[in-house]
């Protein structure tokens, strides 16, 4: 899609790629050089590549990946590296990722992917719904709830969803406090990714949270990677 806004590319032109990628913390480690190498794919070689039914030949010259959740704090710097503690959360459609920082450094250690994302809360209230009240709820339906565009459903209905929605983002705190021994009440709280813009009010009134602020950017964690590379490019 980038390439397809500069006119100046012609059918015959080899395109060389720089490739910034990331990865959930807590895989990176284990999977870095193994996500690199499958993307660099053949090791220089020129592919074709179709799009819009106009053909690219791309050369893919370096890959590097580094960490999501850092990467997109990298875009916030400048505040977040006077702060000791902050944990970034991402709340995406399967899994929450957290990584904690210190004074501005990723601290690997305390990092974790937790199996509860808007898509297995949908499901949950979709169940329960269904059970409870004998109606089928679509996840457009349980997306107007929490946006607070509430006088299209009973009264009982709207309740039940806004408290299990409640539960899930006190659950989700609890469950990073429990396993990862971060305190999100005494931990400067950065929110990332949809899942946590779209839950902001009920992130707003869980008890277990302090100091926040939400990167509302859908393409913090891409600009952050793109930060990154150039900072490794330069030596910095």
């Amino acid at each position: 899609m980038e390439l397809e806004q500069k006119s100046q590319i012609q059918p015959e032109d080899v395109i060389q790629v720089e490739l910034p990628i990331g990865l959930p913390p807590k895989h990176f480690a284990e999977l870095c050089e193994r996500y690199e190498r499958y993307f660099k794919g053949g090791d220089g070689k020129v592919q074709e590549l179709c799009f819009n039914d106009k053909v690219y030949h791309l050369c893919i010259q370096n890959v590097m990946a580094f960490p999501q959740d850092y990467a997109a704090m990298m875009t916030r710097m400048m505040e977040i590296r006077e702060i000791p503690k902050v944990v970034g959360i991402d709340i995406g459609g399967f899994t929450s990722d957290y990584l904690l920082m210190r004074s501005g450094r990723p601290d690997m250690d305390y990092c974790d992917s937790l199996e509860k994302g808007v898509i297995t809360m949908y499901n949950d209230i979709i169940s329960s719904i269904n059970s409870e009240y004998d109606m089928l709820l679509e996840e457009a339906d349980i997306d107007s709830i929490i946006k607070g565009k509430t006088q299209y459903y009973e009264e009982a209905v709207v309740q039940a969803v806004e408290t299990m929605v409640q539960n899930f983002v006190t659950d989700l705190l609890n469950s990073i406090r429990e396993r990862g021994g971060i305190d999100t009440k005494s931990t400067y709280t950065v929110f990332i990714g949809g899942g946590a813009v779209l839950l902001e009010r009920f992130l707003e009134q869980a008890d277990r949270l302090g100091k926040h602020t939400f990167i509302r950017d859908m393409k913090a964690n891409a600009d952050g990677y793109d930060l990154l590379y150039r900072m490794t490019q330069a030596g910095v």
